[in-house]
């Protein structure tokens, strides 16, 4: 889609917002909430660690918007980082849940549809889409891809994201995504959003160059969805690999055992 037709849309959509509590957050740049410092630790016996976050997003169908082929923009979703510090690296389970209703003392929606990308790295703090060293691709939406690596600028600086797995899937009804996989030491991202494609306005099928034009789509009622905040339970558990004991030991223990074993068959022998 021409770029200028875009940003003409999205400003549309801005003020077609349905309340005053409710804003569309497209002017927002990159900014990582850390799900360890944020979330509420909880131990548990196998020496994990889960941490537990209530919060809100915008609409329901921005991370399926950043699965096709004109990508997402990078200001529909909240974003979120995560380390894993153990040497060995851990188990991590992810987990995205909606029917929030509450966070807060902001009353929102209880209906999303929830997915998430998981990346390994992070992007630069304030990137943003179409920055002044990192232009938009002609026809995106924006720089944000649900499946695959993902680059995106702030003014000086370019970084790219590695994707890894998602959790969740394209227009799936369930209220709950999950994902479990073992991650090496490092730093990650977690993009989550709505999971349904049609919820989300797709402006494209309002331009007439577009082959997605469709001159009878009604972008009205979904412009009015998407705006409504909808609330989700983010779950973190990492769980660390356990130490290897070191071959000498495993040797000495073999050695003992055989010794005992030897021991017995001495004393039975007649």
């Amino acid at each position: 889609m021409n770029k200028t037709l875009t940003r003409i849309l999205r400003a549309t959509l801005i003020a077609g917002t349905l309340t005053s509590t409710v804003t569309w957050n497209a002017d927002a740049h990159i900014a990582y909430r850390d799900i360890q410092a944020l979330g509420t630790p909880t131990s548990g016996p196998d020496g994990s660690t889960t941490y537990t976050l209530i919060n809100q997003l915008q609409g329901n169908g921005a991370w399926a918007n950043a699965t096709d082929d004109d990508w997402g923009n990078t200001h529909d979703i909240p974003w979120y980082k995560f380390a894993v510090t153990d040497p060995l690296g851990a188990q991590v389970s992810l987990r995205i849940s909606g029917g929030v209703t509450q966070v807060g003392t902001l009353t929102v929606l209880g209906d999303l549809t929830p997915a998430f990308s998981l990346y390994s790295g992070l992007l630069p703090e304030l990137a943003h889409d179409d920055s002044p060293i990192l232009p938009l691709p002609f026809g995106k939406d924006g720089q944000w891809q649900a499946l695959a690596d993902t680059t995106v600028a702030n003014d000086t600086e370019i970084g790219t994201i590695q994707y890894l797995a998602h959790g969740g899937e394209l227009n799936s009804t369930s209220q709950q995504a999950t994902l479990s996989i073992y991650l090496s030491p490092g730093l990650y991202t977690v993009a989550p959003g709505g999971a349904c494609y049609e919820c989300f306005p797709h402006t494209e099928r309002l331009d007439p160059a577009s082959p997605f034009y469709d001159p009878n789509y009604q972008i009205q009622p979904i412009k009015n969805n998407a705006a409504a905040r909808r609330g989700f339970e983010l779950a973190l558990t990492i769980t660390p690999q356990p130490v290897p004991l070191p071959a000498a030991a495993w040797l000495f223990g073999s050695g003992v055992i055989g010794l005992a074993g030897l021991a017995r068959r001495q004393r039975i022998r007649p």
